[in-house]
């Protein structure tokens, strides 16, 4: 499963996320727009593939990985 620190300091958004829990006014609305970006990054590809193929899903799991890509690359662009 992916680590969430992790992901949420590779995003670039770990320190309002737990600025926002301590203080309390982190709200799911809040969390869930913070982890939206979480598709960006390859830490998620590598553990969505994993749950795929986990689930016994290898077809979906490489649909995945390519649809990654896509998306990359057009960001890139």
């Amino acid at each position: 499963m992916i680590k969430s620190a992790l992901a949420l300091s590779r995003m670039s958004v770990l320190k309002d996320v737990i600025e926002g829990a301590v203080a309390g006014t982190l709200t799911r609305l809040d969390y869930y727009r913070a982890i939206r970006a979480r598709k960006d990054i390859y830490l998620y590809r590598q553990a969505m593939e994993d749950y795929l193929t986990e689930l016994g899903k290898p077809d979906r799991a490489e649909r995945f990985a390519n649809a990654f890509k896509k998306r990359r690359r057009q960001q890139s662009t």
